[in-house]
């Protein structure tokens, strides 16, 4: 009797431990996703000069429209001569509360001039305002997306400088306080590669597919990215770039490094087809919807905008996975497909979810970068091993499920990615793997998985754990069978049953 329990725990081990599932893409599920897609841009005056605060309204508007992302951009010429006034200040911080009241990320800018004959503030006017804005900003650098640096020239694009400001020395300050008022995770764009290039002192982009040698924003040069603002209007996007070589300098910079922009002119390189072809070779993240509405109405007319909304930044659908729970070691392979236009450009965290049929969840965080996961690298595939701590899990069931959030919002699901793949509810951060695994002492048996998706804005209990606990895997309906091999090995333990 003895002989055949251990032959049978092992057949039970050994079978239910390797299970796989697979996954359907959906290519035309509209998503809510953070920190990518079409923006509005959304502009108001100082204080002292008829502000538009951004509004409820202003939200509701943008939000029924599928935008997440506001670019807002405050003109302080009044204040050219002086510091900032309290309103002003608390105006700008108005504004950050209410992106954060309806979970959106900010693309900010200040600048005090509006045409090529406005004044703008001298360099030290600048940097008392910098010093000003610093505790807003980093109070808020949670939503805020990407920082333009703005503040010299018209519109905060450099040209055009009252002050003669425009030149390489200012740039490079200007780049570097506002670096330095950011966390190392952000970034700050400006307007066109050759600024970078003179800022920086280089003639070429070191970023490549397999990644910068010195990692993702681990130096000030892998913090800099550029805006277009005429993206799409000619050869050069009305002087974006300086020659031909520029355009691949910039391709190769956006692999890494978050693009984005508008448009300023319809043309042969706006129409639908090429449109496509330089929104992917520049890896383009986010753009205005508001401008310019020549090129946005060409492209709907065009029958290019649907995929165009849907491939800006990252679209994420899961392809297979493998998970394996044995002695408190979880096993994965899990394989990602990107259909957008770039990578994510700021930091998510990945976990998987243990979630029992009370909906009591467990999250294990993996370590995996999604900063990496360029379209161009698809099948994405993440794999590792992880020690569970059995000290916090209950013995039961549960079912796994995978998240992809926001280090800084991880039970907020509108920070969350949402998957493009058939079945799944876009509204939630929870995407089931189709494998259930059971929690407990004893020899696992297969168990139905739960059909209920968790609620969200679930927390993670803590409990006293009761025994040893072993974890074993189990298979769902939906799983895949074990492998020819796996069944030899079966059927050889059979037999071996059947002879002592």
């Amino acid at each position: 009797m003895s002989k055949f329990f251990y032959v049978l725990l092992f057949v039970i081990g050994y079978t239910y431990s390797q299970y796989s599932s697979t996954f359907t893409q959906d290519n035309n599920v509209t998503l809510l996703n953070p920190e990518r897609g079409f923006l509005s841009l959304v502009e108001t005056q100082s204080v002292l000069e008829s502000p538009s605060p951004l509004s409820d309204f202003t939200m509701n508007s943008l939000l029924s429209n599928n935008i997440l992302i506001v670019q807002r951009i405050w003109y302080i010429k009044a204040f050219i001569n002086t510091d900032l006034s309290t309103s002003q200040l608390q105006l700008v911080s108005n504004d950050f509360n209410m992106a954060r009241k309806y979970n959106f990320k900010v693309i900010p800018r200040f600048t005090y001039s509006q045409s090529s004959t406005e004044s703008d503030a001298n360099m030290t006017v600048i940097q008392r305002h910098i010093s000003q804005l610093a505790p807003i900003i980093k109070n808020n650098s949670d939503i805020i997306a990407v920082f333009q640096a703005g503040f010299i020239g018209s519109y905060g694009e450099w040209y055009y400088s009252s002050n003669n400001l425009n030149n390489n020395g200012n740039y490079t300050l200007l780049v570097n306080t506002l670096l330095s008022v950011l966390p190392q995770d952000r970034t700050v764009q400006i307007r066109t590669p050759s600024y970078k290039q003179n800022m920086f002192n280089v003639a070429f982009s070191p970023y490549s597919l397999s990644g910068p040698p010195t990692g993702i924003r681990s130096t000030n040069y892998s913090r800099v990215g550029v805006h277009n603002d005429c993206f799409l209007a000619d050869a050069t996007d009305y002087g974006t770039y300086i020659n031909a070589y520029d355009r691949q300098w910039l391709a190769n910079e956006s692999i890494r490094i978050p693009f984005g922009g508008e448009t300023c002119a319809v043309s042969s390189y706006s129409v639908c087809d090429n449109a496509k072809k330089d929104l992917s070779l520049f890896h383009t993240s986010f753009l205005n919807i508001n401008y310019n509405q020549d090129v946005i109405t060409s492209w709907r007319n065009g029958g290019c905008f649907n995929e165009i909304a849907n491939r800006l930044g990252y679209r994420l659908s899961l392809i297979r996975s493998f998970v394996n729970v044995t002695n408190n070691v979880l096993s994965y392979s899990i394989s990602f497909n990107n259909t957008g236009y770039a990578a994510p450009y700021n930091p998510y965290q990945i976990q998987i979810a243990f979630v029992n049929s009370t909906g009591v969840v467990y999250n294990v965080p993996l370590d995996h970068d999604v900063r990496y996961w360029t379209p161009e690298l698809s099948p994405i595939v993440i794999s590792s091993r992880v020690n569970l701590d059995s000290s916090i899990v209950s013995n039961g069931n549960y079912s796994l499920f995978i998240k992809i959030c926001d280090p800084l919002f991880v039970n907020n699901s509108r920070y969350c990615i949402k998957l493009a793949n058939s079945g799944m509810d876009v509204m939630s951060e929870y995407y089931g793997l189709k494998t259930t695994v059971s929690l407990q002492a004893t020899i696992a048996t297969p168990t139905p998985t739960p059909t209920a998706t968790p609620s969200l804005n679930t927390t993670t209990p803590t409990t006293t754990p009761t025994s040893t606990v072993t974890i074993t895997t189990t298979p769902t309906p939906t799983s895949s069978a074990p492998s020819t091999h796996s069944s030899l090995i079966l059927l050889t333990l059979l037999v071996l049953f059947i002879t002592l």
